[in-house]
C-alpha cells in the first residue's frame, strides 16, 4: 500500500509543476515588461509672434512644457531667437506656457514667480513695496510692486497621437531601444502672446483750493496681484497700489479750479470681477492725500478723502474693428473719474509762498492753462 501512496504523490507533484510551468510559459508570452515602443518623435516648431499685441520682440523668451499630468517636464530659454523655438516630443499631451525673459529670481524686479512646476497654479505676482512708515496720510500701508518691466504670455495645449507621426507602434527588446532609427514629424504652431498689464488712469477734479495744491499722493486697493499664467487670467487675490506721480491740468482763466490725472500699470482687476455688474462700490477705495502750499487755522497742511469706486471703474476698450470679450479684455486701460459732488473742496490757507502759488512757485504763468508735472510728498 505504501509503494501506491508514493505513486499517487508523486503523480500530482508532476501535475503540479506541469500546470506551473504551463503558467510560466503562457504568461512569459504576454508580458511586455521587457519590451519597449517608439512611434516616432514630433518636431515642433514654436512661432512665436511678440509684435501683435505685446508690441515689441524681446531679447529672451522661456518656454514651459508640462505633461498630460500637469507637472513640469521642460524648461527651454531661448536668447538666440525668441520668435522661434525647437522642441523633440513623443506622442502624448502637453501644455506650453511661453514668456518673455526668464524665471530667475532677479529677472524682474517688479514680480515674482509662483508654482511652475504644477501647470494649474503656475501664476506670477507682483512683489510687495516696503511698507511706508515714515508718512502720515497712509503710515503703515504695505503697497504692491505695479508691473514695471513689460511682462507678455501665451498658452497653448498640443496633443500629439502616435496615428500623427510617421512611423506606427514598434515593440522591440528594450535592450534595442537606443538602436531604433529616429523617425520625426514637423508640425508647426503659431502662438501670439498677450500683454500682461493693464493701464489704470484717475482724473480728479478740484472745485476749490487748486490753487493751493503744491503735491499729492493716492492709492486704490482691490487691485489684482498678478496673472495666473496657465489661463491668462488676473489673480483673485488683491493688493494695494500706491500713485504717486500726477499731473496738474490747469483750466485757462481758473486759477481755484482744475484737474488732476495720473497714469500707471497694473495688473487689472480681479478675476470675475471685470464687469461693473459683479463689483461692490466698497471692492475698490481710491484715497486721495493733497498736500497744500500753507496750513489752515489748525495747522494743518495735508487733507485727505476717500471714494469707493468700485463701481465706476470702467474699461476703455480700442478703437476700430468689434472685439470678442476675451480680446477686449487683453487690452484694457481703466478709468476713474471723480468730479460732480464727489470732487473735492480743498481748504483756503495761509500760503507760504510769498506770491500765493500752489503746486509750482516757479512756474509763474500756470494760470493760462496747460499741464504741469506734480510729484509726491
Amino acid at each position: 500500500m505504501t509503494g501506491w501512496r508514493d505513486i499517487a504523490r508523486l503523480r500530482r507533484l508532476s501535475v503540479t509543476a506541469l500546470l506551473a510551468l504551463v503558467m510560466v510559459v503562457t504568461s512569459g508570452c504576454w508580458r511586455r515588461d521587457l519590451e519597449v515602443y517608439d512611434a516616432g518623435t514630433a518636431r515642433l516648431h514654436i512661432y512665436t509672434d511678440w509684435e501683435s499685441s505685446y508690441g515689441a520682440t524681446p531679447s529672451e523668451m522661456t518656454l514651459l512644457i508640462y505633461g498630460s499630468d500637469n507637472k513640469l517636464q521642460q524648461v527651454i530659454e531661448n536668447q538666440e531667437d525668441p520668435t522661434h523655438t525647437t522642441v523633440d516630443l513623443k506622442a502624448g499631451e502637453y501644455r506650453l506656457i511661453i514668456f518673455n525673459g526668464n524665471s530667475d529670481i532677479d529677472a524682474f524686479p517688479s514680480l515674482r514667480f509662483e508654482n511652475l512646476s504644477d501647470y494649474d497654479k503656475a501664476a506670477v505676482r507682483a512683489k510687495m513695496i516696503t511698507t511706508r512708515a515714515l508718512k502720515n496720510w497712509d503710515q503703515g500701508t504695505q503697497y504692491m510692486c505695479d508691473p514695471l518691466e513689460p511682462f507678455g504670455c501665451a498658452v497653448d495645449t498640443i496633443v500629439i497621437t502616435p496615428d500623427m507621426l510617421e512611423k506606427n507602434y514598434v515593440f522591440v527588446d528594450y535592450r534595442d531601444r537606443d538602436k531604433l532609427p529616429k523617425s520625426i514629424t514637423d508640425f508647426n504652431f503659431y502662438e501670439v502672446v498677450d500683454p500682461m498689464r493693464t493701464k489704470i488712469e484717475v482724473r480728479v477734479y478740484i472745485k476749490k483750493g487748486f490753487k493751493y495744491l503744491r503735491s499729492m499722493e493716492g492709492n486704490i486697493s482691490g487691485m489684482a496681484d498678478g496673472f495666473y499664467l496657465n489661463r491668462v487670467d488676473r489673480t483673485q487675490e488683491t493688493g494695494i497700489l500706491l500713485f504717486d506721480s500726477w499731473q496738474i491740468e490747469s483750466i485757462p482763466g481758473e486759477i481755484d479750479k482744475g484737474w488732476v490725472k495720473t497714469r500707471l500699470d497694473t495688473w487689472g482687476l480681479p478675476f470675475g470681477k471685470e464687469m461693473a455688474v459683479n463689483r461692490e462700490a466698497t471692492d475698490n477705495m481710491l484715497n486721495l492725500a493733497f498736500l497744500l502750499n500753507g496750513k489752515d487755522t489748525r495747522g494743518n497742511n495735508t487733507f485727505t478723502y476717500s471714494y469707493p469706486v468700485g463701481k465706476i471703474m470702467r474699461y476703455l476698450t480700442p478703437t476700430g474693428d468689434a472685439l470678442s470679450k476675451a480680446e477686449v479684455l487683453k487690452h484694457i486701460e481703466v478709468e476713474i473719474t471723480i468730479d460732480g459732488d464727489w470732487a473735492p473742496e480743498l481748504p483756503d490757507v495761509e500760503p507760504e509762498e510769498p506770491n500765493g502759488a500752489g503746486f509750482d512757485a516757479h512756474v509763474a504763468d500756470w494760470e493760462d492753462g496747460g499741464t504741469i508735472s506734480l510729484g509726491g510728498f
